[in-house]
C-alpha cells in the first residue's frame, strides 16, 4: 500500500507575488493569528495583489508546508520560523524571494528521511535535473517523466503526482530570483551560466543551508561542492574558484 505521506506536488498558486503578499500582512497580525477571510478582506481593502483571489486556501496550505505559518484552529499567522523570516532578510522582498527558494530546495535534505516525500523533494529533483542539463537545456516532460520515475523507484508509490504544473510551481521561484536562475526559451529551460547570475546574498543563505545539513565545517570536496552548485543551479566548473573563496570565507 503506497504511504499517504508522499507528497509531491509543488502548488503553482503560490506564486512570490502572493507569497509576500500574505507574509507582509501576517507581519503584522499578533500571535493570536487571523481568519483567512479576514484576512482577504484586509487585503482587498489595501488594493493588494490577493484581491485578485477568492480565497486564500491554496497559498496558506503552500506556506504552511514551508512551516512559515502556522494554523490555531480556523486562525493562521506566522511560525517561529516566519517571525525569524520577517526579523530578517524576509524585511525585504529580495531577501523574502530568497529564502522561500532555500526553504524549497533544503527543506527535505534537512529532514534526513528519505522515507517521505514531500514538495520539497521534488523542488529539489528539478533543480537537479536543469542543473544537470547544463548548456543543453531541458524540457518539462523530460523532468516530469524523470521525476516521476525517480519517485516510483525511491518511495515505492503506485501513483505519483506530478506534472507540468508542478514545474511550475518550482520555475516561477527560480525565475523570481535577482538575478533569474533560469533561462526559458520556448519549451526548454536552461540553467544560468554567467558568472554573475547569483547574488552573494542568495550564495550566503546556501552556504549556510549546506552547513545545517552537514551539521558542521562544510568540506570543500566534490559532493558538497555538487549540492550547493544544485541550490544555485551553477555548473561547478563555472564557478569553482569563487565558490571555493566564498565557502572558505564563511567557514
Amino acid at each position: 500500500m503506497p504511504k499517504t505521506q508522499d507528497s509531491f506536488h509543488t502548488k503553482h498558486d503560490l506564486t512570490p507575488e502572493f507569497a509576500y503578499a500574505v507574509f507582509q500582512l501576517l507581519t503584522q497580525v499578533d500571535s493570536q493569528g487571523i481568519t483567512p477571510n479576514d484576512l482577504l478582506t484586509i487585503a482587498q481593502q489595501l488594493g493588494s495583489p490577493l484581491a485578485k483571489r477568492s480565497n486564500l486556501t491554496k497559498i496558506l496550505r503552500g506556506m504552511e508546508e514551508l512551516e512559515l505559518v502556522q494554523r490555531r484552529r480556523e486562525l493562521v499567522s506566522l511560525s517561529a520560523i516566519g517571525q525569524a523570516l520577517a526579523a530578517s532578510v524576509g524585511s525585504y522582498e529580495r531577501g523574502f524571494l530568497s529564502a522561500i527558494h532555500c526553504l524549497y530546495f533544503w527543506t527535505w535534505l534537512w529532514q534526513h528521511n528519505e522515507q517521505i516525500a514531500t514538495p520539497s523533494w521534488s523542488y529539489w529533483q528539478v533543480c537537479r535535473e536543469i542543473q544537470s542539463a547544463g548548456i543543453n537545456g531541458i524540457n518539462r516532460d523530460e523532468i516530469v517523466l524523470r521525476i516521476v520515475n525517480n519517485a516510483t523507484a525511491q518511495f515505492q508509490c503506485e501513483k505519483v503526482s506530478f506534472s507540468r504544473s508542478s514545474i511550475h510551481g518550482v520555475t516561477i521561484w527560480l525565475e523570481a530570483q535577482t538575478p533569474a536562475l533560469i533561462d526559458l526559451k520556448e519549451e526548454r529551460i536552461f540553467p544560468q551560466t554567467s558568472q554573475t547570475a547569483t547574488s552573494a546574498e542568495l550564495l550566503r543563505l546556501n552556504i549556510g543551508a549546506l552547513y545545517k545539513y552537514l551539521g558542521g565545517p562544510i568540506p570543500l570536496s566534490e559532493p558538497s561542492l555538487l549540492r550547493l552548485a544544485e541550490s544555485l543551479l551553477i555548473t561547478i566548473d563555472s564557478w569553482i574558484d569563487s565558490i571555493v573563496d566564498f565557502v572558505s570565507e564563511s567557514s
